[in-house]
């Protein structure tokens, strides 16, 4: 079976080929975590030029498009639940925010972890279903993405992409974003019937549905 709790991207999205250029770091999907740092208001004009700039390219050119966006986001406490992502910087919908990244795993695997992880107790799950056959898991290797919260009106959307042939999970602005706001999205978690297995939502949304998995 698959993951109960394994976050996926939105419905019905196809994939979308991104001809740019590779990451500076060969590991990709091996990555530990790291803090944000401090930018003048000139750099941060600057990275907002070259997203401008990439986009109005249909996100081809020279730049490493994913990796670039994460000095525009900090790590906080969240309004919604424990710890959160927010906006360092405006955003403007359709933006390329995140990348969210972790260990690339098969089925078997992600059911052995996540049989390990609610043996060990551990509080969250941040498994990301890439397709029917691949997971990424960045419950102990991951970056700040995994931190941003569930929300029943989001202000962010996930998206499969592939870049140079390998897919990657990419966090969007699905609307403008300012300067200090929380960023969030819909888990779209598979619907649980089992009462006791459902997870309470925390996003306070006018139109909240009460459940991460459950409608």
């Amino acid at each position: 079976m698959f993951a109960r709790f394994a976050r996926s991207a939105q419905a019905g999205s196809n994939f979308v080929e991104i001809g740019i250029a590779d990451f500076h770091s060969s590991k990709t999907h091996l990555i530990t975590e790291k803090g944000t740092s401090s930018s003048s208001k000139n750099s941060r004009n600057q990275r907002a030029n070259q997203r401008r700039l990439l986009k109005n390219n249909s996100l081809l050119g020279s730049f490493d498009n994913l990796s670039m966006r994460e000095p525009q986001v900090r790590f906080g406490r969240s309004g919604i639940h424990a710890w959160g992502v927010f906006a360092d910087e405006d955003l403007t919908a359709g933006d390329l925010v995140l990348e969210y990244r972790g260990q690339l795993i098969g089925n078997q695997v992600c059911e052995q972890r996540e049989k390990i992880y609610e043996e060990a107790r551990i509080g969250s799950d941040y498994m990301f279903r890439i397709d029917e056959n691949q997971v990424c898991d960045a419950t102990r290797l991951g970056c700040m993405a995994r931190y941003i919260n569930a929300s029943c009106e989001p202000n962010c959307y996930t998206q499969i992409i592939r870049l140079k042939g390998v897919k990657k999970i990419v966090i969007y602005a699905k609307t403008n974003i300012s300067k200090g706001d929380e960023l969030c999205y819909d888990y779209k978690f598979p619907l649980e019937p089992k009462e006791h297995l459902r997870l309470k939502c925390y996003c306070g949304a006018a139109s909240c549905r009460g459940w991460m998995n459950w409608v």
